[in-house]
């Protein structure tokens, strides 16, 4: 079976919906409760351990499969304008992602800020300030190309996910 990447995760998040929903099943059904009044036989729930035992291994077998081709395809795909796997990719991504929060913030400060007192007022003889030790242009240059990387970078991905092809015999 050949997909794509965008395709094998979808069909492995079903595959694992299914599986929580077969243990969801066994779950309720492998045991009952009956009154003493009642018929247990008429009470009994349809539940075939053997059964459920095999279609869960079969379950877990094809989500190993896949699974394992999803990662083979992520660290061996390189992705256009970063030299880099789709694997590499996923750790840059939250790398960016926290410069990028860093450069927000340091991005916001102003170049003269006067501190006030812990009630929040300007109150006293001597008047604080907190100035900036770096250049916000720079910093505000620095965010701006993060964010356009952080999007070049996903497109690069979201590209490979979807034309490139996994072959898996599941």
């Amino acid at each position: 079976m050949k997909l794509s990447s965008k395709e094998a995760n979808k069909l492995l998040k079903k595959l694992n919906e299914d599986y929580q929903l077969m243990l969801n099943e066994e779950n309720e059904n492998c045991t009952f409760i009956a009154s003493t009044t009642e018929n247990v036989e008429d009470c009994r729930p349809k539940y075939n351990y053997v059964e459920t035992q095999k279609l869960l291994c079969d379950l877990e077998a094809r989500i190993r499969k896949l699974k394992h081709a999803i990662n083979v395809f992520n660290t061996t795909t390189v992705i256009d304008d970063f030299d880099i796997t789709i694997d590499e990719a996923l750790v840059l991504m939250p790398q960016l992602t926290k410069k990028k929060e860093k450069l927000s913030i340091l991005r916001k400060n102003k170049e003269r800020c006067r501190v006030k007192n812990r009630y929040g007022d300007y109150v006293g003889e001597r008047i604080d300030y907190i100035y900036v030790n770096y250049n916000i242009d720079e910093v505000k240059k620095d965010y701006d190309d993060i964010v356009n990387e952080l999007d070049k970078l996903q497109i690069s991905i979201d590209k490979a996910n979807v034309s490139g092809r996994i072959e898996v015999d599941i």
